[in-house]
């Protein structure tokens, strides 16, 4: 899975917003460790594996979609 830093930080205040009990350090990307962002992510939400990529993915579209407006 692809993030470009640029939005991250975007990404990053939505998925707080929805899931109060993230951290800083939980939101923490860097770059070529997506998957220890999922991991931290899955383990904080409780969702499974592909829905947080599914979820990251899907904010991922949205902001792009509202960049665009």
């Amino acid at each position: 899975m692809k993030i470009q830093l640029r939005e991250w930080w975007e990404l990053k205040k939505i998925l707080k917003q929805r899931y109060s009990q993230l951290s800083e350090e939980d939101l923490n990307y860097e770059f070529g460790k997506e998957q220890d962002l999922i991991v931290r992510l899955q383990s904080k939400t409780g969702k499974s594996q592909e829905d947080t990529v599914r979820l990251i993915k899907s904010f991922q579209v949205a902001y792009l979609q509202q960049a665009l407006l």
